[in-house]
């Protein structure tokens, strides 16, 4: 019997072992970004990706010659790519396996943000514990354009005619002294235009689109914008994560004609348009005009051109860009065929006819037109064609990052963040002092003593090491003296707080540095503070807020991967939670710093507001009255975080406002003698200097030990475009999405820009306090039934809000 036992488990031992064994499967392929348009001038571009933004990543997966089952379970595909500290990332995703015949392939779509424009990146395919195939060498190099780069996507056609306007020279036409002036339109080999015509190439989580400059959604195509409307779970995470990219302040053109039902069954995309698409009709012969400067266009193409008619949307205001040439009987104007709009953060720009699509694409003046629209569809200015005064009214290229008098807006915030005022550094001058007496201690004085006092050379066995010993433990215990036990955190906030919608919500951005006084590996979490900005959650009932979290570094020092790295015997690879909702096992050596940041969106908490405001124009001036009232949260003001200061922003002057927590406030800007330019309100703080009392824009004090300016930094984050009136220097290539020059000028709103006093001191009480806008989590991340851990060490807590305020005629 038991013979017969031993013998069927022996037959049983093949059988199992087979069954674990995992599935056969390589990696054919890796895509880096989206695929790159056709240039006539430079062939077929690669995929392309913006170094220091998160980016797609298309991996093609193949199986060997028996094909698969489509029940052998599911595969991690592991993303590694070096951070600026030269520490790996890994961004996972897992996937169900597919049947497969011989040889069969399938493309997974996963993430990555790479550091520098060379990073390497590599793919692993893991099944349970076992890595069963990985990238060759030859496949991990990939060429990314640094963070100055402009990209374009088009989604749902290639656009041929949009290419042409990156390559040529189009003078200003208005400006005989200056053609080549700020109007014109250069020739430029830094626009890059990528394509997405096929709906499995868009992605479903909204950093996908982190790295692009200007979406445009294409809907001629009748079998795309169809299949892009099917009410699946994938299609409807695709329009989401395109909505919320727009939310957050991405640049959107959609242009719709003939097939604008489909469009209007895409609830997400179709409440972003400032408009609504009633029908479209044919037209022949239209003419227009561009809308401000009065440039025409047209005649357009005689052949009927399908064309929307438009629809406003009660309390959203709207530009128009586009409208069409005629008057009628009683003097009205033609018809608007191109609007523009905000949406959220971002704006949307709609284009009341298809053109991807005959007669459009037989137009001559094409080009013309794809260059006009481009401009006027996003904050092209802030990039492109400034006069440089110095240089004999020549264009100067403010793309580019000069590494002393063009400082970058991040590395200025960066910067700040790494300053631990109360960690005093050592400054070389005193370390080179003590290296000249180690060698002298252990060289020639040890030589005299044991030479002619003691006259045994032999002791340098014995007294050496003790030297070695001494002075190694002295040098540990005045580090420790002098930088501490203590974990330390910088950590900044700004909310975008938006009230003109009937559902307001809250675009959160948060950049901190941690400094470790230990080797350890950190879980970073980051989420709104609930129950005081943030709604309470509920179980099961609210949508957990949209948090990305990843690491934060200098665009003009990580571009090509030249930044000084650290160096260890040991790096391991740190991962992003699912989602990247967080970061797991960073690694931190002691006494070191390391940056990250964190973008959240959530629903402002309507049982607890922070602000209220009634607001309206004047009746005959451009100016606005009202009231503003400050509600921090709390029924007890004494408890209120202190503001530091408060402006109110609308007409392009900013008025300083006197919030006091319950308090409401009377606004006239017409009457009120302190109101000044915005030119004037950049100026109008402290001009940031350095330990040796020189101004931080001096050619080379780009990064000032004590710089502490970060007034100036967030004023210029948040209008960079008009601050390039005012400073011509400074760059913004890697937070363009956070400038909002544009709507400086509307007359339906207002935005106070609100400062609260820096909190500083216990970490757990100030990440607690009502000026932290959001909580940082480490040890654990948050979710469902998880407690956070209390926050040991000191930390320093600035927070920054802009709110968007309707205003009433």
């Amino acid at each position: 019997m038991r013979r017969s036992l031993l013998a069927a488990l022996v037959l049983l031992l093949p059988t199992t072992a087979f069954a674990q064994q995992p599935p056969r499967l390589q990696i054919a392929n890796v895509r880096v970004g989206y695929p790159g348009s056709y240039v006539e001038q430079e062939g077929s571009r690669p995929h392309l990706f913006r170094a220091g933004a998160w980016t797609p990543v298309f991996v093609d997966i193949q199986a060997g010659r028996e094909g698969l089952k489509g029940n052998e379970g599911r595969i991690d595909v592991i993303v590694e790519t070096p951070d600026p500290d030269d520490a790996q990332t890994a961004y996972t995703v897992t996937v169900p396996l597919r049947e497969l015949g011989p040889n069969g392939q399938f493309t997974v779509f996963t993430f990555a943000k790479p550091a520098s424009m060379t990073s390497e990146l590599k793919v692993q395919l893991r099944y349970g514990d076992q890595i069963i195939s990985q990238t060759p060498p030859t496949m991990n190099q990939h060429t990314g354009v640094d963070a100055t780069q402009v990209l374009y996507l088009a989604v749902g056609s290639r656009l041929p005619a949009f290419r042409l306007t990156m390559n040529r020279n189009d003078p200003d036409p208005n400006n005989p002294v200056n053609p080549n002036g700020p109007n014109a339109n250069l020739a430029d080999d830094r626009q890059h235009l990528m394509f997405a015509d096929a709906v499995h190439q868009l992605p479903q989580r909204w950093y996908g689109y982190d790295g692009l400059d200007l979406v445009i959604l294409a809907t001629g195509k009748r079998d795309f914008i169809t299949r892009l409307a099917d009410n699946d779970e994938e299609n409807q995470r695709r329009r989401e994560a395109l909505a919320e990219w727009v939310l957050r302040g991405g640049n959107l053109v959609v242009c719709a004609g003939r097939n604008h039902d489909a469009l209007n069954a895409m609830a997400e995309i179709e409440t972003l348009l400032p408009v609504k698409i009633v029908k479209a009709e044919p037209i022949t012969k239209l003419r227009a005009e561009w809308q401000g400067d009065g440039a025409p266009v047209g005649p357009l193409p005689d052949a009927p051109l399908d064309v929307a008619v438009f629809e406003r949307r009660p309390g959203r205001e709207l530009a128009v860009l586009l409208r069409e040439f005629t008057l009628d009987d009683k003097g009205k104007p033609g018809r608007e065929l191109i609007v523009q709009g905000s949406a959220g953060l971002g704006r949307v720009t709609v284009v009341g006819f298809d053109l991807d699509q005959r007669p459009f694409t037989d137009w001559k003046n094409q080009a013309d037109f794809w260059g006009q629209l481009k401009r006027r569809s996003w904050q092209y200015g802030a990039v492109f064609h400034k006069v440089n005064p110095d240089n004999q009214g020549q264009p100067f290229q403010p793309w580019m990052m000069d590494e002393y008098s063009h400082p970058q807006l991040q590395s200025q915030l960066y910067s700040y963040l790494e300053n631990f005022e109360e960690v005093p550094v050592i400054s070389f001058g005193w370390v080179a002092l003590f290296i000249f007496i180690y060698i002298l201690v252990v060289g020639p004085l040890d030589y005299f003593i044991l030479k002619k006092l003691v006259k045994r050379l032999e002791l340098t066995w014995i007294t050496f090491p003790t030297v070695v010993l001494l002075v190694s433990a002295v040098a540990y215990f005045a580090a420790y003296h002098i930088k501490g036990n203590d974990l330390r955190i910088r950590k900044v906030d700004l909310v975008d707080l938006d009230l003109t919608t009937a559902n307001p919500q809250m675009v959160g951005n948060t950049w901190f540095t941690l400094f470790s006084p230990r080797i350890q590996h950190y879980t970073i979490g980051v989420e709104p503070a609930p129950g005081t900005w943030a709604p309470a959650p509920r179980d099961g009932t609210d949508k957990a807020p949209n948090v990305v979290v990843s690491w934060l570094g200098r665009p003009d020092t990580d571009r090509y991967g030249n930044r000084t790295r650290g160096q260890s015997l040991f790096r391991r690879a740190y991962d992003y939670e699912a989602a990247a909702v967080g970061l797991r096992g960073v690694p931190i050596q002691v006494w070191s710093t390391k940056s990250f940041s964190s973008t959240w969106l959530s629903p402002v908490n309507p049982d607890q507001p922070l602000f209220a405001a009634t607001l309206r124009h004047t009746p005959d001036t451009p100016d606005v009255v009202g009231q503003i009232t400050w509600l921090p949260g709390q029924t007890d003001p004494a408890i209120a975080p202190e503001l530091k200061e408060a402006y109110l922003i609308y007409n392009n002057r900013a008025v300083k406002v006197p919030l006091t927590a319950g308090t409401p406030r009377n606004v006239n800007t017409a009457s009120d003698r302190e109101a000044m330019q915005i030119s004037t309100w950049f100026n109008d703080i402290p001009q940031p200097i350095n330990q040796n009392n020189q101004q931080y824009y001096g050619r080379y004090n780009r990064y000032a030990q004590n710089f502490n300016n970060l007034d100036h930094t967030m004023r210029a984050l948040l209008f960079f475009q008009e601050q390039l009136k005012v400073n011509a220097n400074e760059r913004n290539s890697n937070l363009r999405l956070l400038d909002q020059t544009v709507r400086l000028d509307r007359r339906d709103e207002a935005m106070l820009v609100v400062r609260l006093a820096a909190k500083k001191g216990d970490a757990e009480a100030v990440n607690t306090d009502l000026t932290a806008p959001s909580r940082l989590w480490l040890g654990a991340l948050p979710g469902s039934g998880v407690t956070r851990p209390r926050l040991d060490g000191a930390m320093q807590q600035d927070t920054f809000v802009r709110v968007y305020i309707p205003v009433r005629k």
